[in-house]
């Protein structure tokens, strides 16, 4: 994230991402339990564990964050021991 956002909106990204992880943990941990109780909690696990991969794999599928480029700062390169 430091790679690719302006340095002045760095930390309204990290503000976003946080919000949307902190918003997203609760949700899912009060669906767990009707949706374990309704359908068994090994089910659930299972149907999550598939669900978060497909998330993973297909977020991979997007050409513009496969591509996204590696930046380098001045003086970063890897010295060449010997």
């Amino acid at each position: 994230m430091q790679e690719s956002i302006d340095d002045r909106m760095l930390s309204r990204a990290y503000s976003y991402d946080a919000l949307g992880s902190f918003v997203a943990m609760p949700i899912g941990q009060l669906a767990w339990g009707p949706l374990g109780a309704g359908f068994g909690n090994s089910r659930v696990l299972v149907v999550s564990g598939i669900a978060y991969a497909a998330i993973c794999l297909l977020v991979l599928t997007s050409r513009s964050v496969r591509d996204l480029p590696r930046h380098t700062a001045p003086g970063d390169e890897v010295a060449a021991v010997g």
